[in-house]
This record gives structure tokens, sequence and C-alpha cells, in this order.
């Protein structure tokens, strides 16, 4: 099996623009600095991202929800523990953090447009 990520039109379907909802979910959460805290790893790196449960509590008030993204994934983290934890695909979160910040800029270069035209 081949692992590689696709950019070829011809190998996707159903293509839409980004939805505004899951680009302002995303765009809402606060970005953190963190330590590990799990059994048999280092807590002495210091990591940056975001929490999985603000993602999903953003799409909630917005009507979603996180089955199908492949932003989200649930997984044991031992065989020993049936507890699934929240994993994020980095990508796709930048992908929409990107696409919220570009909305952002659009949005306050419009204001600042129509200030200017009003001197």
């Amino acid at each position: 099996t081949w692992v590689w990520n696709s950019s070829d039109k011809r190998l996707k379907k159903n293509i839409e623009s980004i939805s505004d909802d899951y680009i302002d979910a995303v765009g809402s959460v606060d970005l953190i600095q963190y330590n590990l805290n799990r059994k048999n790893y280092s807590d002495k790196e210091l990591y940056f991202g975001a929490l999985a449960q603000d993602v999903v509590a953003e799409l909630e008030q917005r009507g979603l929800t996180d089955d199908g993204l492949k932003l989200l994934s649930k997984q044991k983290v031992s065989d020993n523990d049936d507890t699934l934890y929240y994993g994020m695909d980095y990508e796709q979160f930048l992908m929409l953090r990107i696409a919220h910040d570009e909305k952002r800029i659009k949005e306050l270069e419009n204001k600042i447009e129509k200030l200017l035209s009003k001197q």
C-alpha cells in the first residue's frame, strides 16, 4: 500500500469550499502550551497545540459533530485500558486555522477600506 497525501483532483469527490462553521469552530479554539501527562513518557518537553475537547465543544456549538472528521480521532493508549482518548490531525487543524486567519484578514481589510474611503 502506498502512503502519500493526494492532492490530485481526479482522486477526490464531493469537492466544495470549506464550511464557515468548521473554519469558525477551529478558529475559536485557544492555542496552548503543555507537557505530557502520560505514564512512560517524558514530561520535560514543552509542546504546542490545542485541546481536542475544545474543538469538539466549538463544533457542538455550531450543531456539528466530530463523526467522520479526519481532524479528530479516538484511540486507546494501551491494551490494558479501554478508555478512548482524543487525537488531533494537526495538518487538518492548521488548514482550518489558516482559513480562519485568511477570513479574518479579509474582514479587517474591508473595514480598513471603508474607513479610508470615508476620509
